[in-house]
């Protein structure tokens, strides 16, 4: 595939992204899919930049995207509850017995923290691949 072509595909997925929402994600599993179409383009195209033209990197960046994503998701917690906004994944919260209005009032119990290393969890996973990627 010639680079024009690339860069173009990499842009036609993020013109694709419909989440505009304020709305928690309903999984971890689709926090991830999120992450993958609109972080891991950006990452596809600076590859490109550089001119990397391998599927290792590919598949590397792919999995850093989701990694990053999650890590913002974690990071932007304590931001968005001051805007009563909560996105953390919803089969997470209710696993755990976090309700949305707990985490808006800032109440940092165990439940709370048992999401966020989950999610933390998930991204490490996805840094492990990246970190095997690099050393095959």
């Amino acid at each position: 595939m010639s680079v024009r072509l690339l860069i173009i595909f990499s842009l036609c997925r993020l013109a694709q992204r419909d989440r505009l929402s304020d709305n928690a994600f309903g999984s971890l599993n689709e926090a991830e899919q999120y992450y993958e179409q609109s972080i891991t383009p950006v990452l596809f195209l600076t590859l490109q930049c550089m001119g990397v033209n391998s599927v290792d990197a590919d598949h590397a960046v792919s999995h850093l995207g989701r990694a990053e994503g999650l890590a913002l998701l974690v990071r932007g917690v304590p931001y968005f509850a001051t805007q009563h906004k909560v996105l953390l994944p919803l089969d997470l919260c209710l696993m755990h017995g976090v309700s949305q209005e707990s985490i808006v009032r800032r109440e940092v119990g165990q439940p709370l923290k048992d999401v966020v290393y989950d999610i933390a969890g998930q991204a490490h996973i996805h840094l492990e691949k990246v970190h095997y990627i690099r050393d095959t």
